[in-house]
This record gives structure tokens, C-alpha cells and sequence, in this order.
């Protein structure tokens, strides 16, 4: 499939970057997860269902977040139980480019990220740490094939290391001077550096006259709202007048509508010689109790880029349903279920993201449904566990029949929410909001 930008995924081989306590100190259902962890956590099940997905959506790239999850060879002491050899990387490499997708390495030197590098993480900025961080980007080199790119991180460096025992931060001229010296080293190994963005964000002017042109960047912004006022979406477009290139990233970690949110303004908004593509990066581990996470991804990076790359506004599935009784909610629905509605009953519809929507339905009955209407609220909002009527929005009404199935408002509405409410009862096997 051929594109106009870089659809790209960020997937955890590793998972100690963030923390560099055992596991055994954490007293969450997250334990084996929030730790130094000796062994590999990662699923190869999960991992060729979610490689295989972005082949099928047509995405091109997958960054993959090393750290330790591979045996360096110049630096096998590492590695833990179930790293990754060398040779196994590189079929693997060989696989994804056979499926299509370039797989990119991600190797985090933010100190804040770098739990990875064990002993290390703690003689930072000496001569010692130098050597060994080229000795590091001289192995993925080689591993990967010699990647275009190696993503290096560098974000949220800061002493605020709520979980680390040894919090170490660079900051003034000494994080200049390492943060160039990284970017020296990886040009110097035949890649490009790409990095997040964020060390912008309060020293905008400084980042902007000493951070050099050949670096890809990454900004990310993870909430709803795209507004002129957001220091973080601003950024995108001072970056774009500074003359840099940029993989914006977006997320739906924290809600559904921010990476098709981050495409449309990035989209809009940022020059093409610039905009090389998008990084989706929801932060699931590679494990099966992020499957659905991941899966959710998948969904909403698909249709950016049906909308992206021809145009095509697919339909927009519920991102969440529920029935209301006498104001309180009484059972919860999927997309996949069949939803009854009781008389006197309410559907609230969640499509996840407000957009100029025109409410479609499949409705099964027979000779019950003669002389029954469906009301159809739309609403941008909501009034306790029920949609809010905006004022001057009057809900559409629909005849229902025996015989049929489909039924189109006919009309659409900005909105997000809808207030489904049959006159008497209906069993509903599909919903849709068709953008306009």
C-alpha cells in the first residue's frame, strides 16, 4: 500500500525503563510490571497479532523500545532472562520488512528512561558512560541493518523520579552537551537521531537555536482539545516554522479522539515537506492484558488513515453504551452485543470523540414494530448519567416497520452522545454515526 506519510506504532520489547526497583517493592496489581524486572515480559502471541494488524491497515513502521531486551554484544551483562539474541532480532527485522514495516529501534538515554542500562544509569556524563552508550548505538546499528532512524528518547529528564532509588538528572549545559554528543554518535553510525520534543517546552528559544535540523522530532500531546491556547499543540506548529521534521505522536492512552484529533491538526496545520508521518504511542506493554488496548489502537489509527490517505470518513463505531431506567444506568453494552430497550428505557450512545454524525441503526421485530417510533437525541454532552439537550436541538424521530432493518436519520448533528428512546420496545443489533 503505498502512502503519503509514515504510519508508525510504538511497540515495548523492554519494560525496564521506568523504574529501577524490584518488582517485589510494588504492592499493586501492576507488580510485575513496575519494576526492575530480571526476566523479559513480552508476548510473542500478542506480538504477531498486533504485527499482523498493522499489516493489514497498511501501516510502514514499527519503533520497537529495546533496552535490554536484546544481548549486546558488546555489553552482554545487560541482558536478562529471555533477551532477545542478536540473530533472532535481525529475523525478525527480515520479517516485518518482508510484511512491509520498517522496524526502527528505540533506545531511551533520558535518564528518567534508562533503567535499562542497570549499573550504568548511575555513571552518567563520564567517560566510562560515553563509551559504552557508543558501544550500545554500534550494536543496534548493526542488529537492525542499519536503520534510517534510532528514536533515542531524551524525554522527561528531570529529578521528579518518583520511583527510582537513584534519581539522576542532567540539566543546563551538561544536558546540552550529552544531548549533542548523542546525536553526533548515532549520525556517526549511519542513522538519523530522532527524539521527543519536550526539553522544548520551557526553554522554547534555546531549543529551537541549539537543537540542529538534522534531528527528527517528536512532540506528543495527549489530550482532547486542539485549542490555540495549548502550550504542548502550539509546539507542533512553532517547530513546523523553525524549518524541523517531525513524527507527531499521538495517543489514546488517556482518551479515544486524540490521535485522530493530533492527525486532522497536524494535517492542517504543519507544512508537507515537514510532516513526515505519525507515531501512535499508547504505552501498552507487548503482554496479553494490554490486547484490547492494543487492539483499540489499531482501530483508531485505521481510521486516521482511511480519512489521511483517500479521503474516506468510515463509519464511526460506540466507543461505550448504556441503558438508562428512571435516571440510573442499568446495564452496560458493546459494539458487538445485541442491546434491548425497554419501554421506558434509554440508550446512551458514546462514539468517543464529538464530529458531525448521522445516526444509522439495524433493528430487528416483526408486526410489533408497526406504529413504534425511535427518538434520536443528539447531544455534545451530558446531564448526569443522560445526554444533555443543547438548546434549539430537537431530537429526530424515525417510523419504525415491520420488514425492515435499516433505519438512517436522514440527518446529521454535531455531536458525541446520542439519547435513543423507542416508543415502545426495540432490540438493536448495530449502531453507527456516518460522518459528514
Amino acid at each position: 500500500m503505498s502512502t503519503k506519510y509514515i504510519w508508525s506504532y510504538l511497540a515495548h520489547l523492554s519494560t525496564n525503563m521506568w523504574y529501577d526497583r524490584p518488582p517485589e517493592r510494588y504492592e499493586t496489581i501492576y507488580r510485575k510490571i513496575r519494576g526492575l524486572s530480571p526476566k523479559l515480559l513480552f508476548s510473542e502471541h500478542v506480538w504477531q497479532e498486533w504485527t499482523n494488524r498493522m499489516q493489514e491497515l497498511g501501516m510502514n513502521q514499527v519503533v520497537i523500545d529495546v533496552g535490554d531486551g536484546v544481548q549486546y554484544p558488546s555489553h552482554p551483562e545487560l541482558a536478562i532472562k529471555g533477551s532477545w539474541t542478536p540473530q533472532k532480532m535481525r529475523d525478525e527485522v527480515n520479517r516485518l520488512k518482508s510484511m512491509g514495516i520498517e522496524a526502527i529501534p528505540k533506545l531511551n538515554f533520558s535518564t528518567t528512561h534508562d533503567s535499562w542500562l542497570k549499573d550504568y544509569h548511575r555513571i552518567v556524563s563520564t567517560p566510562d558512560y560515553y563509551r559504552i552508550c557508543e558501544d550500545l548505538i554500534g550494536d543496534i546499528a548493526e542488529i537492525f541493518g542499519h536503520p534510517r532512524f534510532l528514536h533515542l528518547g531524551y524525554d522527561e529528564e528531570s529529578m521528579g523520579q518518583i520511583y527510582a532509588d537513584c534519581s539522576v538528572a542532567r540539566q543546563g549545559e551538561l544536558w546540552w552537551h550529552d544531548f549533542l554528543w548523542f546525536l553526533k554518535t548515532t549520525e556517526k553510525k549511519g542513522m538519523r537521531p530522532w527524539c521527543w520534543a519536550d526539553a522544548g517546552w520551557n526553554h522554547p528559544d534555546e531549543f529551537l537555536s541549539r537543537c540542529p535540523k538534522s534531528t527528527l522530532l517528536s512532540n506528543w500531546y495527549y489530550g482532547r482539545t486542539f485549542g490555540e491556547n495549548e502550550k504542548k499543540v502550539k509546539w507542533y506548529v512553532t517547530l513546523d516554522k523553525a524549518g524541523f521534521d517531525q513524527m507527531p505522536c499521538g495517543s489514546n492512552w488517556s482518551c479515544p479522539e486524540n490521535f485522530g484529533g493530533t492527525v486532522d491538526f497536524c494535517r492542517k496545520n504543519l507544512s508537507a515537506g515537514h510532516l513526515k508521518g505519525f507515531l501512535m504511542a499508547n504505552w501498552a506493554r507487548t503482554l496479553p492484558r494490554y490486547r484490547d488496548m492494543g487492539a483499540r489502537s489499531f482501530d483508531v489509527i485505521g481510521e486516521a488513515m482511511s480519512i489521511a490517505e483517500k479521503g474516506v470518513f468510515p463509519p464511526l463505531p460506540p466507543a461505550q453504551m448504556w441503558v438508562l431506567r428512571d435516571g440510573q444506568i442499568a446495564r452496560w453494552y458493546r459494539d458487538v452485543d445485541r442491546i434491548t430497550i425497554g419501554k421506558g428505557e434509554t440508550l446512551v450512545v458514546d462514539f468517543g470523540r464529538t464530529a458531525k454524525l448521522k445516526p444509522v441503526f439495524e433493528i430487528e421485530g416483526g408486526a410489533a414494530l408497526n406504529g413504534q417510533t425511535l427518538s434520536v437525541l443528539p447531544a455534545t454532552s451530558m446531564e448526569g448519567a443522560g445526554v444533555a439537550q443543547a438548546a434549539g436541538v430537537e431530537p429526530f424521530k424515525m417510523a419504525l416497520r415491520a420488514g425492515e432493518h435499516v433505519y438512517d436519520c436522514g440527518k446529521s448533528a454535531e455531536c458525541r452522545f446520542l439519547g435513543v428512546t423507542p416508543s415502545g420496545g426495540a432490540s438493536i443489533t448495530l449502531v453507527r454515526g456516518m460522518p459528514e
